[in-house]
């Protein structure tokens, strides 16, 4: 660990109080600057600084960071200055739009001998002293700011515009993302999604060994009625209690991976003691005969779209909306089908009700979602399935999408007859 180096931490979030600690640990001499701090907020003087090490929250045109620009400071992600200290790990690194979460979980369980860390559960820092090779949940917050980084197993899951308040635009998203690749070698693997267009365009021309996985095409990893075909191995799914096309492409996704770290692996029974993680499609309990599931975690459009499709040919009654965002609920179009009603509240209530109206889905508009548990009573009847999936980020009225999925299942815990 570099010793000529002087830190500061912009942001003091989960993963740089895990750097502060070990800093402080090691003697390395730092500072932490946070805007919500007033204890961390005071007036810095960047010239004895040698990095800035910026938390995923904090935007791009914070005035330390132009600061930090117009003095040639390097400006690092924890990912980056994690690998820096750290090159001799294998890492197998998971990143695309949804579905991330579950995947890394997924490879963690086949793989219980790697540890796990990066946007979900613990930071990156706290496994500096670990001999472990290790699974990484990579964000494009994480990613935007790598500079020598490199990830000898990288798994691309999908594409879509998201983050665009940060990122500005989808092409500054996907640059972000594809990042992860920018120091890859030949010998290096890529698990992708074939499927997805975008991401099959943008990866077209990246020279790893690739491991696809599909639906639709063999010559890697293919999903299909019977289960999962992993270069000629048959995986049977049955009694996988992971539901949802969405979850077989992360699935195929956390093989691909495993195969790339282990060829000889083999011990695919395992994926069916995986347990789903909470607020991913959670079945929580039955109301009379109607299905109650939390998706909390659908924080887009494009989750609430896997979600819904997960339950074609049921007659699911809807709880939506959040916090506004720059997205178009058009990607909806194709999976409204199954709806009989949807329940709206939240900052684009409004936006998603007018969007509902154009497509003949019958909707009741709440102010938050509080105040929709007040009537809720009145809307439970005939359904197939109770979904809660927002489809929008949680700020406007919870810390996280995990607060807001334990708000939901308290409330409905009182109508759950089994």
């Amino acid at each position: 660990m570099p010793s000529s180096e002087v830190f500061l931490l912009l942001g003091y979030g989960k993963s740089n109080r895990a750097l502060a600690n070990l800093l402080k640990k090691r003697g390395i001499p730092h500072s932490v600057y946070d805007d919500y701090l007033p204890e961390k907020s005071s007036a810095v003087d960047l010239n004895p600084f040698t990095a800035i090490v910026k938390s995923g929250g904090i935007k791009n045109d914070h005035f330390l960071l132009e600061e930090a620009r117009k003095l040639n400071k390097r400006i690092i992600s924890d990912l980056e200055l994690f690998y820096s200290w750290n090159k001799e790990k294998t890492l197998i690194t998971v990143t695309g739009t949804n579905g991330k979460t579950t995947t890394v979980q997924l490879i963690k369980h086949l793989l219980p001998e790697l540890d796990l860390a990066g946007n979900v559960g613990s930071p990156l820092f706290d496994y500096a002293d670990s001999e472990k090779d290790m699974v990484i949940e990579a964000s494009s917050f994480m990613l935007e700011y790598t500079h020598v980084f490199r990830s000898r197993i990288n798994v691309f899951l999908n594409i879509s515009p998201n983050h665009l308040d940060h990122h500005g635009s989808f092409a500054a998203y996907l640059e972000a993302k594809l990042k992860l690749l920018k120091n890859s070698r030949p010998e290096d693997f890529l698990v992708y999604n074939a499927d997805d267009s975008v991401l099959e365009k943008a990866l077209r021309g990246v020279g790893l060994r690739k491991i696809p996985f599909s639906r639709k095409r063999r010559g890697g990893i293919f999903i299909s009625e019977r289960g999962i075909d992993c270069f000629g191995k048959m995986i049977d799914l049955a009694g996988i209690k992971l539901m949802g096309k969405h979850n077989l492409e992360n699935i195929a996704a956390a093989l691909g991976a495993v195969l790339a770290y282990d060829p000889a692996f083999s011990a695919f029974s395992r994926l069916h003691a995986f347990t789903p993680l909470p607020h991913r499609l959670e079945y929580l309990g039955k109301i009379g005969s109607m299905l109650v599931y939390n998706d909390s975690k659908a924080t887009n459009y494009r989750a609430l779209g896997t979600a819904l499709a997960a339950f074609s040919g049921k007659r699911v009654l809807l709880i939506a909306g959040g916090e506004k965002r720059a997205e178009d609920p058009a990607v909806l179009d194709g999976v409204l089908d199954t709806l009989v009603g949807v329940l709206l509240n939240g900052e684009n209530g409004k936006t998603l009700q007018d969007y509902f109206k154009t497509k003949g889905v019958r909707t009741w508009i709440y102010r938050d979602l509080a105040s929709l548990f007040k009537e809720i009573n009145n809307h439970l009847n005939a359904q197939d399935v109770l979904l809660f999936s927002p489809g929008s980020a949680s700020h406007d009225q919870f810390r996280n999408f995990e607060e807001r999925g334990e708000f939901f299942k308290k409330n409905i815990g009182a109508y759950l007859t089994e």
